[in-house]
């Protein structure tokens, strides 16, 4: 009875544990993308690449600015949560 009872904590944790580890994985593969699209848009001399951090040091925004012929266009991903 005792292995039951143990085995049924130990996959309700293992559950949780994968949740977990899939909404992290999923919000660093967005910002990983996020930050290849900002660097390759970079290679552009009119492009401006901007990370914007917190009092603490976190990273909050990133931004992509581009100029096009005189045109100044400025893409903010928005609120970066990375903990």
């Amino acid at each position: 009875m005792g292995a039951l009872v143990t085995w049924l904590v130990s996959r309700y944790f293992y559950m949780a544990a994968s949740k977990d580890l899939i909404l992290e994985t999923d919000r660093l593969r967005r910002l990983h993308d996020t930050t290849l699209l900002a660097l390759q848009n970079l290679q552009n001399s009119n492009s401006t690449f901007q990370l914007s951090n917190n009092e603490d040091g976190d990273l909050t925004e990133m931004s992509v600015g581009v100029r096009l012929v005189g045109v100044e266009a400025k893409i903010s991903v928005g609120e970066v949560d990375i903990k």
